[in-house]
């Protein structure tokens, strides 16, 4: 028997995989309802492949929106744009509600997988489970912290505030990146002829929708005012890695082992790899694989959390001087094809190490 806490994202995925096998799996999640906010939204190609392996990568690819390009501003002049059909590296736009609600479908279609809802892991249920405990709970995982397990911590020092609009600037399919000397805008296209609205925000800005529309204004020039909107998200991202992913028979997997800045969606993107090698070295894991699992999506993880504090650091300069580098940098970089391929690599996690099977 294999037990996963936690049926977010990465512990669906994981649940199906396993599911898919044969396997015996329960599944306990605390929550009754599945949760309003869309939160993470891009799905990258390596994603899209995992899910291809539970049937499901044409049922996200037709409910989804793929992400064709993204065009980059600084100061309200155009940068440059970044394709990623070029190379097939389109990123795929779905709330996560979406995600959540197609990943439980197939797990309703898998017998030998058990969903328990509105059920806590309690000290006292974790001493009844026998074999392996998987910890998909999430950046504050109770086992984790059941475990003992040390957090490596590091704070970006930024603030954003975020909403999903209805999309009346005819902008498409298109990703908006807005820079200028008060920071950065970014826009994502979303099903349903929705936008996401992201924007940085100052100290002394309070995370309201009139900061949110005021940054927009200014940014990108659009006045969202009196439109349609979803619910206002404030969040100050920040990177956690644990030292350690597994304790005796508690395995940790996605935010629970690690966690970075949610722009881009690379941290459930990250979690779907850490499933898929967790799914290939279960039930019966030797302490040289979950050494090897451990430090094969440790190495990953630093890429990729390098990689999004670079383009963080890059994007949230401040400032007239730092605007102005930043200016240069786009337009020499985004004007060079080799550049661009691999920015969208980059964007795709095309070019992360992919987890290898045993």
């Amino acid at each position: 028997m294999i037990t996963i806490v936690g049926a977010g994202p990465v512990g669906l995925v994981l649940a199906c995989l396993l599911g898919k096998q044969g396997r015996a799996v329960t599944l306990y999640e605390k929550r009754v309802a599945l949760p309003a906010a869309s939160m993470a939204i891009g799905i990258t190609p390596p994603s899209l492949d995992i899910l291809e392996k539970i049937d499901l990568k044409a049922e996200f690819l037709h409910r989804g929106l793929l992400i064709p390009r993204a065009q980059v501003f600084e100061s309200g002049k155009p940068c440059g744009t970044v394709d990623f059909r070029d190379s097939e590296n389109e990123i795929l736009s779905l709330p996560q509600f979406g995600t959540l609600k197609l990943l439980r479908q197939r797990l309703s279609k898998l017998k030998n997988v058990h969903l328990c809802e509105g059920v806590e892991m309690t000290p006292e249920r974790l001493r009844t489970c026998k074999g392996w405990i998987i910890a998909c709970d999430g950046a504050d995982s109770s086992l984790r912290r059941h475990c003992g397990i040390p957090m490596r911590r590091h704070e970006y020092g930024v603030s954003f505030v975020m909403a999903d609009f209805e999309d009346k600037e005819d902008l498409g399919d298109e990703a908006r990146l807005y820079f200028s000397p008060r920071g950065a805008v970014e826009s994502f296209p979303l099903p349903g002829g929705k936008r996401r609205w992201i924007v940085q925000r100052t100290q002394n800005a309070p995370p309201t929708l009139e900061t949110l529309l005021q940054r927009v204004q200014a940014a990108a020039g659009f006045d969202l005012a009196g439109r349609a909107h979803g619910n206002l998200y404030p969040f100050t991202p920040q990177r956690t890695l644990a030292k350690s992913f597994f304790h005796q028979q508690i395995i940790l997997c996605g935010d629970a082992a690690h966690t970075m800045s949610p722009i881009g969606g690379q941290g459930m993107n990250t979690g779907f790899a850490d499933a898929f090698l967790l799914s290939r070295i279960l039930p019966d894991p030797s302490p040289q694989a979950l050494q090897a699992y451990t430090r094969e999506r440790q190495r990953a993880f630093r890429i990729a959390a390098r990689r999004a504090a670079q383009g963080m650091w890059l994007g949230t300069r401040t400032g007239i001087p730092a605007s102005r580098t930043r200016a240069l940098l786009l337009k020499t970089a985004l004007h060079q094809p080799r550049v661009r391929e691999t920015l969208a690599r980059t964007f795709a996690m095309r070019n992360l190490p992919q987890p290898r099977t045993p």
